[in-house]
Parts: structure tokens; sequence; C-alpha cells
């Protein structure tokens, strides 16, 4: 059980440990481009700074395929919670639109970016990033497992491109400048990174009017005086994606109108072992490849001369076979041969941030999360976003475990939205039995319309660790959309150990869960709230919901017709279904429901299992 309490502070924890190997990934490919296979630790010799170091520890990688489409059939459907539990193994993709492509090549962009997210494997995790005017980057999707979101920032408007009409910055060395450095900050973001290849697709028009070195085109041009300025963003590339193992592979959207990839896309791809794809009417058929290249692997740990050592240092791997291709990083600065055992180290200088920072989940607390808005005030646009925690602790002493809980919102440039929340909660096991506690936690943000990250971590610094979990939410505007829905949320009563109810009192009649393991004892609810601000009149609205196992099949469906007079005069109806947990059978379950009037329809889904009573 838990008991919630409101605080200031958060305590600072550091999470670093030393080691003394260094990690490769290497990647051997034969000359039809397929992954050797077989290898054994004396065929590699790695080379640091030119001298041969021992090989400390060796094994091949084969990450698991990505599933057949449609199988099952709910791998591309929603999910409304998140975990902080990711596989050990498995792929950072970033997928970038660059700036510089034009408006009539944005379907083929598009299509490149759609075809990376169906190769995705059971462990990778994908984000899509729009580079920006400034040398920016912005993130319509950070890193996420869930396809469906990802799919859907896709299609998002890509405002920094197809508002970017500046024919002198477009594509000069000024551009080249910008988009070089947000591709290092990428690379300086996933560098610490422990366990995963990392992959960059960078969907790009090419670079026009550099030859790689100085700027071409008369002296008394604006890009001549940024030569300088453009061979150091290229050192600075380099190093970056060398330390963090960043394959960049870049695909020209341009078609057969192209004469090729351009001597940076080239460059890019040379300098990190990856492709330059361009001349081509389907760059994206290109993609499957790319993956299956990555997919198999051999990691290695070398010995340093010296580990002490601070400095950046270059590297070699070779391999005992002909006609074989290596990818491997180029350099390490020691400093990153340090690892992080529960996320990135922080002090009190930087807390709350760093309490919440990182590109995967603290997994030393195991947490779950969900977020859903809902109107904060009829007839406004801005948004309460209900979040429900889950947390298991383990709480074997006798006196309560303390956890500190802190709930923030990012918008898609990284930038804190709002103000975060923080708590402080008590946790205390059971008389009858000691050891792990599941502890449900209330939080709310007050956000306006968007499409936010939600970060959360709880920390314990009783027991020396902490988790951190991540979710995304999309907040409507309530007040000018004829059609939206907040939910899904499922209530469970009686609520197992939650915060007091008063947390929503003001815009909920129920208690949100972030738990969808469910018992067939379990009284569950699903609760939507259903919003038709932007209609000049009233319409009446068609629910269904349908509960559908993991073939396919439904197997339960729920029809309810909410009349016009029931959205007078707020604009917005509240729906309720008893979820009939008795009538299922043990497995897993999506529960999707449809919403539509007048032509428009909203879908939302959540995901529950079911299991026996314990």
């Amino acid at each position: 059980m838990c008991s919630a309490a409101l605080s200031g502070h958060v305590a600072a924890q550091t999470f670093r440990a030393a080691v003394d190997v260094v990690r490769l990934d290497v990647s051997v490919l034969d000359k039809h481009r397929e992954p050797v296979r077989g290898l054994r630790a004396s065929d590699f010799t790695v080379l640091e700074d030119g001298q041969p170091r021992p090989v400390v520890a060796f094994s091949a990688v084969e990450l698991p395929a990505a599933p057949a489409p449609g199988t099952p059939w709910m791998r591309d459907a929603g999910t409304d919670v998140a975990t902080n539990a990711v596989p050990e193994e498995g792929r950072l993709v970033v997928i970038v639109i660059d700036r510089s492509v034009r408006f009539e090549d944005l379907p083929l962009a598009r299509a490149v970016a759609r075809q990376a997210i169906e190769q995705l494997g059971p462990g990778d995790l994908a984000s899509l990033v729009f580079t920006s005017e400034y040398g920016n980057a912005g993130i319509p999707q950070n890193f996420t497992a869930d396809r469906a979101r990802l799919l859907a920032a896709v299609d998002r408007p890509i405002a920094a491109v197809e508002s970017d009409a500046d024919p002198t910055r477009r594509g000069g060395c000024y551009c080249n400048l910008c988009v070089m450095e947000a591709i290092t900050r990428i690379a300086d973001t996933v560098r610490d990174v422990p366990g995963r290849r990392k992959v960059m697709l960078f969907i790009s028009s090419s670079f026009k009017g550099w030859d790689g070195g100085v700027p071409t085109g008369p002296t008394s041009t604006p890009f001549a005086p940024c030569a300088f300025s453009l061979r150091m963003a290229r050192e600075k590339l380099t190093r970056a994606a060398g330390l963090a193992n960043l394959t960049i592979h870049t695909l020209n959207p341009m078609g057969l109108t192209t004469g090729g990839a351009g001597p940076v896309g080239h460059l890019l791809a040379d300098l990190t072992g990856g492709r330059a794809i361009a001349s081509t009417n389907a760059p994206e058929a290109v993609v499957p490849a790319i993956f299956h290249e990555s997919a198999s692997y051999y990691l290695i740990g070398f010995q340093p001369a010296d580990p002490s050592d601070t400095g950046t240092h270059r590297l070699e791997v070779k391999v005992d076979r002909d006609e074989v291709l290596v990818r491997a990083r180029t350099g390490y600065d020691s400093s990153s041969t340090r690892a992080t055992t529960n996320g990135p180290a922080r002090d009190e200088a930087r807390v709350p941030a760093a309490a919440i920072d990182g590109v995967l989940p603290a997994t030393g607390i195991p947490l779950r999360i969900t977020a859903v808005p809902f109107a904060a005030s009829r007839g406004g646009k801005n948004a309460i976003v209900a979040i429900a925690i889950g947390a298991r602790v383990d709480a074997s002493s006798t006196a309560p475990v303390r956890l500190n809980v802190l709930t923030a919102a990012f918008d898609p440039h990284g930038a804190g939205v709002g103000r975060p929340e923080h708590q402080t909660i008590a946790v205390r096991s059971r008389r009858s039995q000691r050891g792990p506690v599941d502890c449900e936690v209330l939080s709310r943000l007050a956000l306006p319309p968007g499409h936010y990250e939600i970060r959360a971590g709880v920390d314990a610094p009783a027991l020396g660790t902490r988790g951190t979990v991540f979710t995304f939410v999309d907040v409507p505007d309530f007040s000018n959309t004829p059609l939206s829905v907040s939910g899904p949320t499922i209530a469970i009563e009686p609520p197992r150990g939650s915060t007091p109810t008063e947390t929503f009192a003001d815009i909920l009649p129920v208690i949100p869960s972030s738990r969808r393991r469910l018992t067939q004892a379990d009284a569950a609810t699903l609760f939507l709230r259903i919003h038709e601000g932007g209609r000049d009149k009233a319409s009446a609205v068609h629910v269904r919901t349908r509960i559908v196992d993991a073939l396919g099949a439904t197997v339960v469906t729920h029809d309810e017709l909410l009349p016009a007079s029931t959205f007078q005069p707020t604009r917005e109806a509240d729906s309720q279904m008893d979820l009939p947990v008795r009538r299922l059978t043990v497995g897993d379950y999506l529960v999707r429901t449809d919403v539509s009037t007048d032509g428009a329809l909203a879908t939302v889904d959540a995901r529950i299992s079911v299991g026996e009573e314990n």
C-alpha cells in the first residue's frame, strides 16, 4: 500500500559504475552485403591508436526479425499503458526527414519512413525527427516501440520543411552547417545508451553548393566564409557518430531526377559504414536490406591500454577474411566506457530535469504509466492530463519506504511545458506479506493542445535505486474539434493503494488505473468522455466497443447511442461500460472503441490481459 504527500524535492542519487572494457558492435558483410556468420574471436583484431588490444569478451548477436504483417494483428494497434520494461537487445532507429526535402518529394520521404517502421523488430525502439531552421531537431515522436504512434507521427505536418522558402539558405553552406549540427546532437543523445545498435535513416534531397570541403561558387557569395565552420562541423559529426557507434544511411527522395546522393550524402554514409541511396523512384525498397544487415553482428569487448585515460582514441577493426566489409565505430572517448546501471548520473544542480532524463527508461523500479487528457473547463482549450503511475517496490522492512515522484511534460523540441508535479510517497508492506509491493500514484498536469511526451521518475533513496517511465499524449483542442475523445480510462474497484480520489474529483467520476492485468474477480469499468466542442449543433453519437482476442476474433461487442440531447448544453457526454472480465478466457485482448457521428470517426484502444484468480 502507499500514501502520498506533496513535496518540492527529489533526492539526487548517482548511479554510475566504472568498467574497464570497451564495447564494440561490429557488422561483417560479404560482397553480396549478406551478414557473415560463424566468426570467432580469433578472427578479429582490434587496434586502439594503431596498437592491437586483447579481446576479453565476444559474442555473436542475432536480433529477431520483424514480425510478419498482421501477425499478431494487434501489432500496429495503439496502447494506452507504457512500461519501463524494455528488451535488453535491439536497435535504436532514428528516422530523420531533412528540411531540404522538397514539398513534392514529401510523399516519397514519408514512404521511406513508413517502410522503416514496418521493419522494426520486437526489441527495436524508433523515433522520428524533423531537422529545423537553425540546426535544432523537432521530434514529432520520441523513442518508442509503439508502431501506431510512429505511423501517426509520419503523417503530421512538417512545418519546418514546408515553410522553408528562403532560397539563400536552402542547399547552401548555412543549411549544411545546421543539418550537420542537428545530426551531431542526435548522435550525442544516443551515445551513452548501452546494449543497442544505433541506426539513422537520413532522408534528404542532398546538400547542394558544397563539395565536402569548401563551398563552391564565387568567393563573394555569403557561403564562402563558412568553409572553416563546415570543416569543423564535419569533424564534430564524425567524432560524435564514431563515439555513438551510429551508422548513418542517407536516402534521397528526389527519384530519378537527381544525379546522385551528393557529396555530403556519401560522406555521411562512408564515415559511419552506411549506405547512400539515390537515383531511384523507390528508395523505400532498400530499407529492408538495411535492417537485414544490422540485425546480425558481433559484440566485442576489449581492454583499453589505459582505462584511467579520459582522452579520445582511434579504433580500427580487422577481420581475417577476404572480400568482407567491416562496420564498426572509428573511435571512442574513455569517458564513454563508464556505464550507467539505472540511468544517467545526476547531481543536485540538475534536479529535477535530470531525474527523468535518458533515451531509455531507468529500470531500477518497475513502473507503468497511462496518461489521458480531459477538458480543464467546459468550453476551454486547455486540458488536465490524468496520469496513473504503477510502481512495484521492494518493501521488505517494517519501516515504510519513501519514494520521490516527479512527473513532467515535454514538447516535440524537448522543452518542458507546464509545471512539473512532485510527490512524496510512503510505501508499506502488508504485515502478512513482506516483499514487493504494488502501488498506484495519481498525478495531473495542466497542458494546452499539442503533442507531448510525459515522463515520470520514481526515486527510492533508501533503496539506492530509481525508475523512469515515458509515454505520449495528444491533447486536442476540445473547444474547436468537432469530435474528440478523452480516454480510454479503465477503473478497477476497489482501487489498490491509490492516492486520494480528490486528485481528479473535479474532472472524473472514476479513479484511473494503470493496471491492465486483470483477474476474473476484478470489477473493471471502461470510461470515455466524448466532446463536440467544434460543432454548431449537437449531434447524436454512436459508441461501439469491441473486445478482440490475439487472433483478431471479436468476442464481445457493446453498442451505445448517445442522443444529441445528452450533449446539451455542455457539448460533452460520458460513456461507461463494465468490462465482462468473467466471460473472458485467460489471454490478451484489445479493447477498441469507435466513436462516430455525421461521418466523423474517432478510435481509441486499450489493451488488457486476463489471468486466473490468485
